[in-house]
């Protein structure tokens, strides 16, 4: 190898050899297959051997040039040049020599006329003029020769002729029998033509067949979703992907077959080849980067997750710039908004995501105005006014509010106008539950009672007309987990337990119903959850715990299905904080330390991964604030100390991030609450204690000043007064 060789190719970045030999050529405008020529390859000291084979070269597919470029030291190939021409002269004086005698023997001995002499003279003259000319281009020819690239008998046979022995070269290269050796080879180009042939009408044969079986392979795999048996179906999926990951149709199916049973890596590698394949309309890519956005969110990669979300509007935004006054792109953009908010809102950048919410929302206003008697743009637009009001109800519950009585208006009316349309109907009924929720929120049971019953009611209607429609029945078992969550909350626990325990009933049967089904097994876990709070809150504490061990264990399974499923691992944590609390209710303060320390372990883990996420915040705060309480009791102070202080500043985290968050504001004063009474009754710091409570009292003020309805406020300021009166 040469090293510190420049080489310069037309069209192409100049570059030097490394000590290996080695360049690289970055080609500006090339693919493979396109011409290339070089300008100048140079060493000093050095000069190229076979130029003229690099004269014509093609980009290859490979990163190998094509040809190697072979130097040789300065004057050798002047030097082999010579040496070759005087053996070639030597010999070919010889050769004319001995036939020039030949022909004064038969003159002399009168065999050939003294005309016939001369005319062959003449000819063997002209004949060996010819090949003195050639001599020349012959030595350049031999000179040049790479004895890396010949065979052994080429190599033999030059060496003999560069000693001079043309004899022995000659001799050399009759005994190999070149005529006889060349004939066997073109019999065996032709017999390889004719196996080619067979060979090429043997991959037809067996390609036709491949796709008679991809359709047979992709009509088992509905088969096997049919009647949930998604692993064989998984296998089906992975062969056919085997057999031919070039069809459009069949990259699509899969992927979206990996990622409904959250195969996730199989999924984004399947989505990519769509994207990356040849055929695929923009359409289909900008698909493909929301599928894989979502697949990001839910493994908790959210920078990943928005930067699929910004290809995909990125796509749409074009389409849509390009043809503004076209519906279909104006719809399609829309949507494209609303996935981006989605992200945003997902990364806890809430004003970001309010700007695309709001975008969709005009967009989708527009386009119900143009056309206000087209249902499914009608349809749009009140999902365009439910995301508003889902971000808003964290900060401005009576903003929400609005936006869910839109959302309600709009679906009431597509209700009204297709009252036999059973989408639409649950379209009606959850937007009842939405503005359940508000109510609830704002602190008006009433109203929220109202419209958690009309809900509960279409979802009656819905599954007495529709019994075998799993959704239908899902939506039922949850409506009655709003009423008795309702109830639950103003005290009448008895008809909580009561709504609970139906929705336990239904998810229960769901769930046993369709076990591989892992949002039946989420929603037969949260219904275990609201029971054991039910019997939380009756006092009953074994049957409380008896839930709450179920609802743990469901999560912990549902987390060995899925391991990267970041929603899963939080309620997972939160389901070991609830055991947690209900080990310390009973006094059993190693056990609870046993689950909140795993609760706090997982918490960590989620927040280390996806730190801008609240509900994992706020998780961790409750943990610490488990923590201090359980090594107060058992008498570590300065671990108590330790963990209260976190929970404080974990608090103080969230509420600073929202401000208007009036959960966050809360938290963070019943925090500072509990370690003010951690500082009076157990180290005695009555100035540290003071303080604390004096920050309870001035956020609890604040609230019951602006929520003047809610009794948690009013009781946190009592509380705090009360707390302060004792450190006078």
């Amino acid at each position: 190898p040469v090293g510190g060789v420049q080489v310069t190719f037309s069209d192409a970045v100049p570059t030097t050899t490394d000590d290996n030999g080695n360049f690289r050529l970055v080609f500006q405008g090339k693919k493979a297959g396109d011409l290339i020529f070089f300008s100048e390859i140079k060493k000093a000291g050095y000069e190229i051997v076979n130029g003229k084979d690099l004269e014509i070269l093609k980009v290859s597919s490979t990163e190998r040039l094509g040809e190697d470029i072979i130097l040789a030291k300065a004057g050798v190939l002047d030097a082999a040049k010579k040496k070759y021409y005087g053996v070639s002269d030597a010999a070919l004086r010889a050769g004319f020599n001995k036939e020039k005698k030949a022909l004064q023997a038969q003159i002399q001995q009168a065999k050939i006329t003294q005309d016939k002499y001369e005319d062959q003279l003449t000819t063997l003259q002209e004949q060996y003029e010819r090949q003195k000319a050639s001599l020349d281009a012959l030595a350049e020819q031999f000179a040049r020769v790479n004895f890396d690239d010949v065979d052994a008998l080429y190599r033999e046979a030059l060496e003999l002729f560069e000693a001079g022995d043309i004899e022995g070269c000659k001799k050399k290269l009759e005994g190999a029998d070149l005529i006889g050796r060349t004939d066997r080879r073109l019999q065996e180009r032709r017999r390889i033509a004719g196996a080619a042939a067979e060979i090429a009408q043997q991959q037809a044969d067996n390609e036709a067949g491949i796709q008679q079986d991809i359709k047979a392979l992709k009509l088992q795999a509905q088969t096997y979703l049919l009647s949930f048996e998604f692993d064989k179906a998984e296998a089906l999926y992975d062969q056919l992907l085997l057999l031919d990951s070039t069809n459009l149709e069949i990259l699509q199916e899969a992927a979206r077959f990996y990622e409904t049973q959250h195969r996730y890596d199989k999924a984004k590698r399947t989505w990519r080849l769509v994207i990356a394949h040849p055929q695929s309309s923009e359409f289909q890519q900008a698909d493909a980067y929301a599928s894989i956005g979502e697949l990001y969110t839910i493994t908790g990669n959210l920078p990943e997750a928005l930067e699929a979300c910004t290809r995909y509007y990125r796509l749409y935004e074009n389409m849509y710039e390009q043809n503004p006054s076209n519906t279909f792109y104006k719809r399609t953009f829309s949507v494209a908004n609303d996935k981006l908010g989605n992200a945003y809102k997902a990364l806890g950048d809430l004003d970001k995501a309010l700007s695309f919410f709001e975008r969709d929302n005009q967009l989708s206003k527009e386009l119900y105005e143009y056309n206000p008697q087209d249902a499914n743009i009608k349809s749009a637009y009140a999902v365009s006014c439910l995301r508003l009001g889902d971000l808003q109800v964290s900060n401005d519950v009576n903003s929400a509010l609005a936006y869910y009585r839109q959302y309600n208006q709009l679906v009431r009316e597509l209700h009204d106008a297709h009252p036999q349309k059973v989408d639409i109907t649950s379209l009606l009924a959850s937007s009842y539950e939405r503005l359940g929720d508000a109510y609830q929120l704002l602190g008006n049971p009433d109203m929220a009672a109202a419209v958690f019953e009309q809900c509960n009611q279409l979802f009656k209607e819905l599954y007495a007309s529709n019994s075998q429609n799993v959704t239908f029945k899902h939506g039922l078992s949850v409506s009655y987990s709003k009423l008795g969550h309702l109830y639950e909350k103003t005290g009448q626990l008895d008809a909580a337990l009561r709504f609970y325990e139906l929705n336990y009933q239904i998810a229960k049967e769901l769930s046993e119903d369709y076990p591989q089904n892992v949002f039946f097994k989420r929603s037969l876990a949260i219904a275990s959850g609201n029971i054991g709070s039910a019997y939380q809150s009756l006092g009953n504490l074994d049957q409380s715990l008896t839930y709450f061990g179920r609802y743990n264990q469901l999560y912990r399974e549902l987390c060995e299905t899925d391991p990267q499923n970041m929603e899963f691992r939080g309620t997972l944590a939160h389901s070991y904080n609830t055991v947690g609390v209900m080990y310390m209710k009973l006094g059993r303060w190693d056990t609870a330390l046993i689950y909140q320390e795993q609760c706090n372990r997982l918490y960590l883990e989620l927040c280390e991964a996806v730190p801008s996420n609240i509900g994992f915040r706020g998780g961790l705060a409750s943990t610490c604030a488990a923590l201090g309480y359980i090594h107060m009791s058992l008498g570590n102070a300065d671990k108590a100390d330790y963990f209260y202080d976190q929970d404080i500043k974990q608090s103080k985290y969230l509420y600073e991030a929202a401000p208007q968050n009036r959960d966050f504001k809360y938290k963070l004063a019943i925090a500072y609450l509990r370690a003010g009474i951690f500082y009076r009754d157990k180290k005695g710091d009555k100035p540290k204690a003071t303080e604390s409570f004096q920050h309870c009292y001035q956020l609890c003020k604040e609230l019951s000043e602006a929520y003047p309805t809610v009794s948690e406020y009013r009781n946190g300021v009592q509380w705090a007064q009360d707390a302060l009166d004792s450190v006078k």
